[in-house]
C-alpha cells in the first residue's frame, strides 16, 4: 500500500475546513475538457518575453495562455494582468499539460483543473506534477488548491472535490491556494 492510499477519504472530509468553504455543492458539478495546446489557439502577440495566445474554452469562455521561456501563465478573466492567478505561478521552470478540465455548474464554468509539470532536472530530481484548482470568479481567477499528483494516488479525485467545495463559494479577493494531501514540492509546502 502506498503512503497516499486511503488519504482521499480523510482529505475529502477535511476539504471544507482546509479551504475555509461551506459544504460540498448539493447538485453535482460536471467536467468538460479543452485543449491548452498553443497549436489550437490564436496567437495574439509577443509580450514581456512571452507569447500570448487566446484559446477556446467551453460555452464560448476563452482563456489566455502566456508562454514564457521557463514559465506558463493562464488567465480566465477579462483583464489577465489584473488577475490574482497571473501572480500565482508555479515555482521554477515549468509547463502545463495539453488539457484543461473545466468544472461546470450547469453551463457555467466555475473552476479549472490544470496539471503543471515542474522541471527538477538541474537538481537531478524527477519532474514534479501539481494539479492546480482555479476558481473562476466574476471576471477574475485564482488558485484555491494545489495537489501533488505524484504523491497522491487519487490526485484527480482530490482536485475535483476541492473544486466542488471551493469554486462555487466565496471570492478570489485575498484567497491563497491551499495545499491538499501529501505535498512533496518544497516551494509549495505551507
Amino acid at each position: 500500500m502506498s503512503e497516499a492510499s486511503g488519504s482521499g477519504t480523510i482529505v475529502g472530509l477535511l476539504l471544507p475546513l482546509i479551504l475555509g468553504a461551506g459544504s460540498v455543492k448539493a447538485e453535482p458539478l460536471t467536467s468538460v475538457y479543452s485543449s491548452a495546446d498553443p497549436a489550437n489557439c490564436t496567437f495574439i502577440s509577443n509580450e514581456n518575453g512571452g507569447s500570448l495566445y487566446r484559446c477556446p474554452g467551453p460555452v464560448g469562455r476563452d482563456f489566455m495562455l502566456n508562454i514564457e521561456e521557463h514559465k506558463v501563465f493562464l488567465s480566465f478573466g477579462t483583464d489577465p494582468t489584473q488577475e490574482q492567478i497571473w501572480t500565482q505561478a508555479m515555482p521554477g521552470t515549468h509547463r502545463i499539460g495539453d488539457v484543461i478540465e473545466w468544472v461546470m455548474d450547469g453551463a457555467v464554468p466555475v473552476a479549472t483543473i490544470v496539471r503543471y509539470y515542474i522541471d527538477r532536472s538541474a537538481a537531478g530530481l524527477p519532474e514534479e506534477q501539481v494539479l492546480a484548482v482555479t476558481r473562476i470568479d466574476q471576471g477574475t481567477a485564482c488558485h484555491v488548491a494545489l495537489i501533488d499528483a505524484r504523491r497522491n494516488d487519487n490526485a484527480n479525485v482530490i482536485a475535483r472535490e476541492a473544486a466542488s467545495v471551493a469554486a462555487p463559494e466565496g471570492t478570489c479577493r485575498g484567497m491563497e491556494a491551499q495545499t491538499i494531501g501529501i505535498m512533496g514540492v518544497p516551494e509549495l509546502v505551507k
